[in-house]
């Protein structure tokens, strides 16, 4: 699953979730569910959980369109969060915008905004592979200003081989402050015909409530595929944020194509 995934779409307490952004398979309906608990260490808060559903439509020409809504428990107290989106062929590559917003607690943001663009930066003269341009950026406005995520980053597919692998810097400012950066790895790869892996490490600045910190994740995911329309999967993750609490998640995901 590509950075992209991580900042563009999915519930926060993993980031690991369908992102809207990515492509999805033909089809005119998609609707993806996600549930997920994170255990909280080397603090008294409680632990994480929430719940999402996803619906995208991809018309004839390829335009896709979803909504998602998430629900959260975090720090004591729950929230609603509302995005809307659009993805659609633009300048050679594919372009994504999404526009969303928390409703209830203080933690999440007022009003997120998500850009994102891929198109391919060099393919072979014969066969498979290639690399993928990708650049995302964030804009969260918290109440007491606005922080800034950019992730200009390489996506490459090997060849003859279903798998890709990514590598992105991430710069994040938070309103008033200096940017800090860090790197992120990720990698994709079909096992069989129904099954896939994923597995990532993040050594980046993160925003939690507002507030930016150096954290450390790692993640592991696998996908399952029951038919054409239909796929289960699982996802653990393990989130260690700089001078505060460490953060241990697993999120049971399900996409049904309609």
């Amino acid at each position: 699953m590509s950075l992209r995934s991580c900042l563009f779409g999915g519930l926060v307490v993993t980031g690991l979730v369908a992102g809207s952004a990515m492509a999805q398979p033909d089809g005119d309906w998609t609707a993806d569910l996600v549930v997920e608990h994170a255990a909280l260490s080397r603090t008294a808060l409680d632990d994480w959980s929430g719940a999402g559903l996803q619906v995208g439509y991809r018309n004839a020409d390829a335009r896709l369109t979803w909504g998602r809504a998430e629900w959260s428990r975090r720090f004591g107290t729950q929230d609603v969060f509302l995005q809307a989106g659009l993805q659609d062929r633009f300048a050679g590559g594919v372009a994504s915008v999404a526009l969303g917003s928390a409703f209830g607690g203080d933690f999440r943001e007022d009003v997120d905004l998500r850009l994102a663009w891929t198109r391919p930066a060099w393919r072979p003269a014969q066969g498979t592979g290639g690399t993928d341009l990708d650049l995302t950026a964030r804009f969260a406005d918290y109440g007491d200003g606005v922080v800034t995520v950019l992730a200009p980053g390489l996506v490459h597919y090997l060849a003859g081989h279903d798998a890709w692998l990514s590598v992105s810097p991430i710069f994040v400012r938070a309103s008033g402050g200096d940017w800090e950066s860090g790197l992120a790895l990720r990698g994709d790869t079909a096992l069989g015909a129904n099954w896939r892996i994923r597995s990532g490490l993040s050594l980046a600045p993160d925003i939690e409530a507002g507030r930016v910190a150096r954290t450390r994740s790692v993640e592991f995911g696998v996908r399952r595929a029951f038919g054409p329309d239909r796929e289960i999967g699982w996802t653990v993750s393990q989130v260690d944020r700089s001078g505060s609490y460490a953060r241990t998640g697993i999120a049971l995901s399900l996409r049904q194509r309609f």
